[in-house]
């Protein structure tokens, strides 16, 4: 009996995957845009890359600041900072 609810569970939201799908793709067909069956792993990978160094700007800044908040005149309580 449980697998019955479970099966007509999924298969509801199964239906209901498939209908969200065929709306936004009708909708880009009536704007006359493309429709990407497959994503562009290169320009995944790419966007990775970049949000990758934007980070690693962004924790260099922050560990900058921290020196700067942290400084007493004395090297004392210094993170190192990869130029």
């Amino acid at each position: 009996m449980i697998y019955l609810l479970i099966n007509n569970i999924v298969s509801a939201m199964l239906i209901f995957l498939a209908y969200k799908v065929g709306l936004v793709n009708g909708q880009k067909i009536s704007n006359n845009q493309k429709i990407e069956l497959v994503p562009d792993i290169e320009k995944i990978k790419e966007e990775k890359r970049v949000k990758k160094k934007q980070e690693e700007v962004i924790n260099k800044y922050n560990t900058i600041l921290s020196n700067i908040d942290a400084y007493d005149g004395t090297a004392d309580g210094q993170k190192d900072i990869e130029i």
